[in-house]
């Protein structure tokens, strides 16, 4: 029997994590702004969590106007709790 090329381990997603499951939604939002979500799943084989879930990783971007964007990052350790949070903006004209 041969293993799923995307489990096996010559295939890591970041730092020792094996596998990733990420969750997306783009869209328009009003004034001519563009909308993005994603939320990421990172699994590692010696958590001791459930499903052996290490890392949480989420992220927005909101486009307030076709200029101005505001974003936002959070990462979460499932054992060691909030690791990084980032709040920025871009302005282009």
């Amino acid at each position: 029997m041969r293993a799923c090329p995307i489990l096996d381990d010559l295939h890591h997603v970041k730092d020792t994590y094996w596998e990733r499951v990420t969750v997306k939604s783009v869209g328009d939002t009003c004034c001519a702004g563009r909308f993005e979500f994603g939320v990421s799943a990172y699994f590692d084989k010696t958590s001791l969590s459930l499903f052996d879930l290490a890392e949480t990783e989420a992220s927005l971007s909101f486009g307030l106007t076709d200029a101005l964007t505001i974003r936002l990052k959070a990462v979460v350790a499932s054992q060691a709790g909030p690791e990084e949070l980032v709040f920025g903006w871009s302005l282009s004209w």
